[in-house]
């Protein structure tokens, strides 16, 4: 039960930052700033 709970937590805080970082570097690459 807790090993499953952790592997959910891991799996949902992998997505999260995965969508942070690709929201993020989409923003980058639509308004560069050099």
């Amino acid at each position: 039960m807790l090993g499953s709970i952790n592997l959910f937590i891991v799996v949902l805080g992998i997505i999260l930052f995965s969508g942070f970082l690709a929201a993020w570097f989409s923003h980058k690459v639509m308004t560069p700033t050099y």
